[in-house]
């Protein structure tokens, strides 16, 4: 009888912790449903809805008034009415299976285009009470991240210039068309391998402490030598970016191949220098035909006309020959000016200092204008190229002078340092107007050509000018002696 008694309470006790078990796992699949980020749909197998999380609600603009005991085809006017949402369901229901990882990409009104992943699963919690458990997860935003990848992707894929990626070591983790294009090696034959072992990079300075300037900055600008497949050189204007891949720095490099463009630049260069140089000869061919040739028949006619304005039956001419004789007298001075002018003979002779005091005096004679000339106390003779070029500077800046500063007075300086020589010419004049739109002020040919002719020698030619302060034009050169 106790026996009895005795299995009779244990039945009753594991019956209680059953039912406590089963409470127990109902209070957390509750949970779980309630808490899931996801969006999910209890429906029966008439695809009525029985429950829906408060993620639905949120996600869709619902209500559980709203929702509950419709069918899913007319939640939200409609909006889930999705012929292949309907297809997927039918097809579960009728093979009680489940599906998983169902795309399904649809426009809803009010919500706008979403991009999902459906898990449809048929269940049967109770005997003869099947339902269909809905599993919406939302993943637009990083659908549409990875569609913004691949864009940026593509872009450094088909680039012209040559991009890649590479970590701190060195190691080549992307390698794009350009780069393949531009240095001859694949994308496969070079991932993983070291940049510096594949293009031998030149440094304007060591590969160290560009490196660390890249690592302080964030970026690094510069040219490179880079060396192709095939052994030949090419030079890359660079542009390196550090950038943080989930807490890893990486590199990306950007790098443009300039070789032709800088060879063309060369070419340019070298015949602008001959054109300057064929300039100067021509300029030294014309003064010296103006003075051998139209200037000694000038003189030649001159001293024929003093013979015959002596004679005693011209007396009665006297006027006219005394006014011959003056328009002979102009215009053998000003031949003799325009030839000097176009070379002059002191620049060849006596130097640099010499010249520029006979250009000051003869432009002070002709303009009006005061010229003070200060020049470095024992200024050595300078390679003719020099001379010729710092010369034309103070005969283009005066020039300006007496054409636009409406200036008074003006000065010529030259000084010396250790290792360069600079002429400034300065004046009182207007100045110029500097436009606040700050649009680039255009100069005129002949400042263009000063600046090309002290390109050529490694100089500098700055202009400086202020409304109404007067102009400033600085000529810088490297000193070169002419014995040097």
């Amino acid at each position: 009888m106790n026996v009895k008694k005795s299995q009779q309470v244990s039945v009753c006790k594991s019956s209680d912790a059953l039912e406590h078990d089963i409470k127990l796992t109902h209070n957390y699949a509750n949970a779980l449903f309630v808490s899931a980020r996801e969006s999910i749909l209890l429906l029966d197998t008439n695809l009525r809805v029985v429950g829906a999380n408060p993620a639905f609600y949120r996600k869709f603009a619902e209500t559980p008034i709203e929702t509950a005991g419709r069918l899913i085809y007319e939640l939200g006017h409609g909006q889930w009415n999705i012929p292949r949402l309907r297809s997927l369901l039918g097809k579960v229901i009728v093979h009680k299976s489940r599906v998983d990882g169902f795309e399904l990409e649809h426009d809803f009104p009010g919500v706008g285009k979403r991009f999902l992943i459906l898990n449809v699963l048929h269940v049967e919690p109770q005997p003869g009470h099947p339902l269909i458990f809905l599993s919406i997860e939302d993943v637009t935003e990083k659908t549409n991240q990875l569609a913004l990848l691949k864009r940026q992707h593509d872009l450094l894929e088909f680039g012209h210039d040559a991009i890649l990626v590479r970590d701190l070591e060195g190691k080549i983790q992307f390698w794009n068309r350009g780069a393949e294009e531009i240095y001859g090696w694949k994308s496969e034959e070079v991932v993983g391998k070291l940049k510096h072992e594949i293009l031998q990079s030149r440094f304007p300075k060591s590969k160290e402490e560009t490196e660390e300037v890249l690592l302080q900055q964030g970026y690094w600008e510069g040219e490179l030598l880079h060396v192709r497949r095939d052994g030949g050189i090419r030079t890359m204007e660079c542009r390196w970016v550090v950038r943080d891949e989930d807490g890893v720095p990486v590199i990306l490099e950007i790098n443009s191949d300039i070789t032709d463009k800088k060879l063309s630049q060369a070419n340019l260069r070298l015949l602008s220098s001959r054109l300057i140089e064929v300039q100067d000869d021509e300029r030294r061919r014309i003064a010296r035909e103006l003075h051998d040739s139209a200037g000694q028949k000038l003189a030649f006619v001159k001293m024929s006309l003093d013979i015959l304005a002596k004679k005693s039956d011209l007396m009665n001419h006297a006027t006219s020959v005394a006014e011959c004789l003056n328009s002979v007298d102009e215009a053998i001075r000003e031949i003799r000016t325009l030839a000097q002018l176009l070379h002059p003979p002191l620049l060849d002779e006596a130097g640099l200092e010499a010249a520029v005091r006979w250009l000051a005096d003869g432009f002070s004679e002709r303009s009006g204008i005061a010229v003070d000339v200060r020049f470095a106390a024992k200024l050595q003779r300078l390679p003719p190229d020099v001379e010729i070029a710092l010369f034309r500077v103070v005969q283009e800046a005066l020039s300006n002078v007496h054409r636009h500063s409406e200036a008074s007075k003006a000065k010529i300086s030259v000084s010396a340092e250790a290792n360069s020589l600079t002429v400034r010419i300065t004046d009182n004049g207007k100045g110029m107007r500097i436009d606040s739109s700050y649009a680039p002020v255009v100069f005129g040919v002949g400042i263009q050509g000063m600046k090309e002719r002290l390109a050529q020698l490694g100089g500098t030619l700055e202009v400086f000018a202020s409304d109404g302060s007067g102009t400033t034009v600085t000529a810088t050169v490297p000193i070169r002696t002419a014995s040097s």
